[in-house]
């Protein structure tokens, strides 16, 4: 009788550009987990004691729109693919309005102000 291990758990958000991708699963520890894009592996990672797992250094890295999945493997069998996570755009930078601390001058090439 073969077992087919429980599929793991992503995180929940991926951000483009990352070449990293965690997640948690129930497999024994020292298991190890697959992380696909489509058919094509981005890396495996061993099952830490807590149940987490951690796949760096992905080559190239993760680009916005791609559906990530990833696989338990037990006992050299595989599980079913987990639920797929969508990469996400990298958060917008906020940054402050400057403040302009010189009169507007027709002409002028020179604003003197200033921004945090």
């Amino acid at each position: 009788v073969t077992v087919v291990p429980p599929p793991p758990t992503l995180e929940p958000r991926l951000v483009a550009g990352s070449d990293t991708v965690s997640g948690t699963t129930t497999v024994p520890p020292g298991s190890s987990v697959e992380v696909v894009i489509g058919c094509e592996t981005l890396g495996m990672a061993p099952v830490q004691d807590d149940g987490s797992f951690t796949v760096t250094r992905i080559v190239p890295r993760l680009e916005e729109g791609a559906a990530v999945a990833a696989k338990t493997y037990v006992n050299g069998v595989f599980s079913h693919e987990s639920a797929t996570v969508v990469v996400s755009a990298p958060e917008a930078v906020v940054t402050s309005t400057p403040t302009v601390k010189s009169p507007l001058v027709e002409g002028t090439t020179v604003v003197l102000g200033t921004s945090k």
